[in-house]
């Protein structure tokens, strides 16, 4: 297991091993064509400039990146108040299952709640019953209580 000591804010230093990461992570969701490989570098850079998204590394035993998840945070009208969105986590294959993903999820929870936000929300596929135990077992719930208790449906239109 990670333990939590191995989990840091990740840095410029980290953006090759980051982009690498974004390209893995797009090929093992079967979705390696949202951005073009040449520009994957310019968001992630963009990004761990941007003081509105957190970025971490799990590091293993020698040192290596292991293990990252992105975190941006948004003012939310309903909430009145800051919601973080686990929008990516990822753990190399070859140390998966070694708390690594764990390790980064309690570090994105603190973040989240250092920031005072008031909410943490994320998205996974129904397929992934590893991720989903993960996020059940730390109190993430993909049911709510509302007056129809219908499906809640992710509406995607892409713009020009």
């Amino acid at each position: 297991m990670a333990p939590e000591g191995l989990v840091r804010k990740a840095t410029s230093k980290d953006l090759a091993w980051l982009v690498s990461s974004f390209q893995d992570f797009g090929k093992l969701v079967g979705d390696d064509t949202l951005c073009p490989a040449e520009l994957i570098d310019r968001n992630v850079a963009l990004l761990l400039d941007d003081p509105q998204t957190d970025f971490c590394v799990a590091l293993d035993s020698a040192g290596s990146c292991a293990g990252m998840l992105q975190q941006p945070y948004r003012h939310s009208v309903w909430l009145s108040g800051l919601e973080a969105n686990i929008e990516d986590l990822y753990v190399t294959e070859s140390v998966r299952g070694k708390g690594f993903g764990r390790a980064l999820m309690h570090r994105a929870l603190a973040e989240a709640t250092e920031r005072g936000c008031l909410r943490v929300v994320l998205d996974t596929n129904e397929s992934n019953t590893v991720a989903r135990s993960l996020y059940e077992e730390l109190g993430f719930s993909h049911t709510r209580e509302q007056p129809d208790p219908g499906r809640m449906l992710l509406y995607v239109r892409p713009l020009p």
